[in-house]
């Protein structure tokens, strides 16, 4: 998000933060300590006051060529000010949130 966005702390500036108000996580494989794991995030849904994130994290196998899928899920954030009023996202942040969506696939 940093990197074609902007950072969280920049949106905090503006005067309004991102609550997780719904998360889902559905387990596939056990991970355990000393695993290396990899977390892939992407923008599957905008709207002008929320926004959801889906989210993969694997692990590596030594005894298989391709990634053991651990968990997938998503949380969903709407944005609100500090005292709690729902807000719509800034346009300018908006447009470029909207350049990195993909579509969950069903």
């Amino acid at each position: 998000m940093r990197a074609h966005v902007c950072s969280y702390r920049q949106i905090e500036k503006l005067g309004l933060i991102l609550p997780v108000t719904e998360t889902f996580a559905r387990y596939k494989a056990p991970a355990l300590y000393d695993d290396l794991l990899t977390i892939e995030t992407s923008i599957a849904e905008l709207r002008k006051y929320t926004c959801r994130f889906n989210y993969r994290i694997t692990k590596q196998n030594d005894d298989r060529p391709k990634p053991t899928l651990v968990v997938k899920g998503y949380t969903i954030h709407a944005a609100v000010t500090r005292d709690g009023k729902l807000i719509r996202l800034p346009e300018d942040i908006l447009a470029k949130l909207q350049s990195l969506v993909i579509p969950a696939k069903k």
